[in-house]
């Protein structure tokens, strides 16, 4: 093929062609006419592009390697085309996107020939829809995981192109594949936050209406395209309010709601893939539906929509699954005002259909949903007793059992449910607690299992809010105005030397000061109760744990391989003792909040105190030697700050135990 003519071309089309194992055979020369053709093009551009045209429908249908260069001569006829060669620009966009399907290196090859920017033009409306059809594909194929592609298909506005395709006119005039692909390949596409911020917010309601014809006229005919629509809008969805507006205020919101309570597969010919695929396109809709409901600008509408607002109640206590998971899920998602979840409970009793599915259930996704919305309702006070009063500590407990460890985040709910359950001094809820009954197993109380968690927890934000369950049993308990009827409780808190390690380790190591200061606070109850005798009977025991050394770090095991990265990014142990943490706390080197320097204060005095009451001299003088200096130096330099009134006397208190 030295002399370069459109002939010679021509007869060597005919050859290539001959067969599919000549072609294959034949690559190098594959890539030479391609070549040789725009060359030839680009000297007349009336040369006839019929027979490249042919070699690449043939070659559409090969494996084409990137090392022959076929991948940079077919894209550099492309951009020589012109609109009058649609024919040619199908075929060698198949090619294209046909070697794209699978092979990272041939996408690398599209990605540098700067293929893509060539062949988003081709998305528009007015284009030619076999072409348009196409270029959709070839988005597909290769964008497919491939993130520069990806990029390049965004910045070139194909997200965009892409969304307006998605018409239901469409359906109507046999472009149905077209959409089809269009939206297969947006699907790859909302993987990534970018293309998720391209996406026109106009063409949303789009979407939905494309479900309503899917459903509604298509019945199901198209799975694979309901089932791209579902997953686009999902993503789109998650997290952000002006897309889970557009839902609410599409008009199709009810829509999603009704395909929910009555769309049914109900195709004679349908196999169990198409049933497994629709099982999955209503999750996502119900997905869709707990987001949309996510919105906080629409969380008061939403929720004054009392028709909405049973339906969803009715949703709870379906027999299925998927629609009391959802109606348990949009459900909570309104219970973010005091005002919602009080109504929640005192009107609809909603905590009893909670209670109810947990008890029937022992799905782990749906006891996570039901966990979740029930922490919600535990918030204001108002609902506290109202919940205990449910048992609902009784039977969320047993998720504490060392069985259920697989499911950290259905426990660490549970946990806090039961902490909120006991906060601002509930002490009916205390008690329940301390020794209440666990479903299932008489022999175990609440607080048994919340010690036990203790122990095998690793995560520090896990013991932290078991932890915080002890700290604010000890403040119901020592708060509570009939001291007589508390006193049992308050024995069997102290009778138990792991609740004052417990909560003297969150307060010695958090890095958050509400936590800190919550342990100080119930300490501080705790070492004030030195007058009663069984105050004297443990006061040793737990002057020991706050004044000794703090517990043996475990040594890393030798197996395990950490980089550099790695260890950057473990927070450093605290190795200082429980009085050293304290006595830096109420300084203005320890940057606390004034109130929370006050409460240490009080704390020191307390353990001095108690230190005294039981005689124990060790225990007094640690005291002494750690915090005299500091109260002593708080008490001359803190005279004549702002804050004085407030700390100055509380550390001259502590001072006048310590000197």
């Amino acid at each position: 093929m030295s002399d370069i003519s459109a002939e010679n071309l021509q007869r060597s089309v005919d050859h290539l062609t001959e067969s599919q194992d000549y072609l294959v055979s034949h690559l190098p020369l594959v890539a030479q006419v391609f070549q040789e053709t725009g060359i030839l093009f680009e000297q007349d551009a009336s040369t006839s592009l019929e027979h490249v045209t042919r070699l690449a429908q043939m070659l559409a249908g090969t494996l084409v390697s990137g090392e022959n260069n076929v991948i940079q001569h077919v894209t550099q006829l492309i951009k020589l085309s012109n609109d009058e060669q649609t024919t040619f620009r199908v075929q060698a966009l198949r090619v294209l996107g046909n070697a794209c399907i699978d092979h990272d290196d041939n996408r690398r090859l599209v990605h540098e020939a700067n293929t893509v920017q060539l062949v988003i033009p081709f998305l528009q409306q007015n284009q030619n829809p076999e072409l348009t059809k196409v270029a959709c594909g070839f988005c597909l194929n290769s964008g497919m995981d491939f993130e520069p592609i990806q990029k390049t298909i965004n910045e070139n506005e194909g997200v965009n192109y892409l969304a307006n395709l998605l018409r239901p006119a469409r359906m109507d005039h046999g472009e149905e594949m077209m959409v089809t692909i269009a939206a297969k390949a947006l699907d790859n596409l909302m993987n990534e936050e970018f293309a998720r911020k391209s996406f026109p917010l106009d063409c949303v309601p789009r979407l939905l209406e494309l479900v309503k014809y899917e459903w509604q006229i298509d019945h199901f005919q198209n799975l694979e395209l309901l089932e791209s629509l579902v997953d686009i809008l999902l993503q789109l969805i998650a997290e952000d309010e002006p897309v889970q507006n557009s839902v609410l205020d599409s008009g199709y919101f009810p829509l999603l709601l009704e395909f929910m309570e009555k769309a049914e597969l109900e195709d004679e010919d349908a196999d169990e893939d198409d049933t497994k695929q629709f099982e999955h396109i209503q999750t996502s809709i119900s997905k869709i539906i707990v987001c949309a409901t996510f919105s906080d600008s629409k969380l008061k509408e939403l929720y004054g929509n009392k028709e909405l607002l049973s339906r969803f109640i009715s949703w709870s206590t379906s027999e299925s699954e998927v629609l009391a998971q959802c109606g348990i899920y949009v459900l909570g998602n309104l219970a973010r005002t005091d005002e919602h979840c009080i109504d929640l409970v005192q009107t609809h009793h909603f905590e009893k259909i909670l209670l109810n599915a947990f008890e029937l259930t022992d799905k782990a996704m749906f006891r996570y949903a039901v966990l979740g919305s029930l922490k919600h309702l535990c918030m204001p006070k108002e609902n506290k007793a109202i919940i205990g009063d449910a048992n609902a500590i009784t039977i969320v407990a047993p998720i504490l059992e060392s069985t259920n460890d697989m499911l950290k985040r259905n426990q660490f709910i549970a946990i806090g449910i039961i902490k909120l359950l006991c906060a601002n001094n509930e002490y009916n809820n205390a008690t329940k607690v301390i020794d209440g009954n666990v479903a299932n197993d008489e022999n175990k109380t609440p607080l048994s299992l919340v010690m036990a968690c203790l122990d095998r927890f690793d995560d520090p934000a896990a013991k932290s809010e078991a932890t915080r369950i002890l700290t604010n049993l000890v403040k119901a308990v020592w708060f509570h105005q009939d001291t007589e009827a508390s006193l049992s409780y308050r024995q069997k808190l102290l009778k138990n030397t792991c609740i004052i390690q417990a909560i003297s380790e969150m307060t010695r190591t958090s890095k958050f000061p509400v936590l800190k200061n919550d342990g100080i606070v119930a300490l501080s109850l705790i070492f004030a109760d030195s007058q009663s005798e069984i105050g004297k009977e443990i006061l040793s025991e737990a002057l020991s744990t706050v004044t000794g050394q703090p517990p043996k770090l475990g040594l890393p095991e030798q197996e395990e391989q950490t980089s550099d990265n790695d260890q950057e990014q473990q927070p450093i142990p605290e190795t200082r003792t429980f009085l050293e943490v304290l006595v830096e706390l109420v300084s203005l080197e320890g940057k606390m909040p004034v109130e929370i320097r006050c409460n240490g204060c009080v704390l020191i005095e307390k353990i001095a105190s108690a230190a005294q009451a039981v005689n124990d001299i060790t225990a007094l003088e640690k005291v002494k030697a750690a915090s005299r200096d500091q109260l002593q130096k708080l008490v001359n330099e803190e005279a004549t700050s702002p804050s004085s009134a407030m700390i100055v006397p509380i550390a001259q208190k502590a001072l006048n135990v310590v000197v």
